[in-house]
């Protein structure tokens, strides 16, 4: 759920999204009612206003300035027995455990598929006693494998490699370790040595990794 919502066709969309007043949280109070009347156990809430009635123009960004967890926060004080999940805009490590001093779970959406890595920098921040986290060039190894298997019984190194290209989001040589799954995979024949290839060297930047190119090509 959202804690409210916009009409798109409201002349002052920006404003309307981010104010938030007595009238709105009644509202959302109404609802949370509602909804944990009628059987719901777990509230997943985006800390954000709907925009309801077209799409988002290339003026009405989604950022992150117009998220209210204060307004989340304020929810799960007026109905503490409720178990209220806060998303939105959450990643770092130090914010998830600040919104977890406060309510009962953090979910991570697109951060957790753009930047990957972060889930295993949650798992070390929350339970440091875990053993250390795999590192990047563990997991593409272990993504190799998992791509053999894969092509073996006919599926495309592509449709591997476009998801795991945020892996190495902000560390250096991220750049070339994408264009070389990029490019690589769309090679005729390329396989799952692809892969560790793309691993960026340190101080990557350097040089540019190439794919290989495959047999008779």
């Amino acid at each position: 759920m959202r804690i409210g919502v916009v009409s798109t066709a409201q002349r002052e969309v920006h404003g309307s999204v981010a104010q938030f007043d007595e009238r709105d949280f009644e509202a959302l109070c109404h609802f949370m009612s509602n909804v944990r009347d009628g059987g719901c156990q777990v509230a997943i809430v985006h800390a954000r206003k709907a925009m309801l009635g077209g799409p988002v123009t290339a003026g009405q960004p989604r950022d992150s300035r117009r998220l209210r967890y204060d307004v989340v926060r304020r929810l799960k004080a007026a109905f503490p027995s409720m178990p209220i999940v806060v998303n939105g805009g959450l990643g770092e490590p130090h914010a998830v455990l600040e919104a977890l001093s406060w309510c009962d779970g953090v979910m991570l959406g697109r951060e957790a598929y753009h930047r990957p890595h972060v889930l295993a920098e949650l798992q070390q921040t929350l339970h440091p006693g875990a053993g250390a986290a795999p590192t990047r060039e563990a997991l593409i190894l272990r993504m190799q494998r998992y791509a053999e298997r894969e092509l073996a019984a006919g599926g495309r190194l592509a449709a591997i490699t476009r998801h795991m290209l945020g892996l190495y989001a902000g560390q250096p040589g991220a750049r070339d370790y994408r264009r070389t799954l990029s490019e690589g995979a769309r090679v005729p024949g390329a396989g799952a040595e692809l892969l560790p290839l793309a691993i960026p060297a340190a101080g990557a930047g350097r040089g540019r990794l190439v794919a290989p190119r495959s047999a008779g090509v």
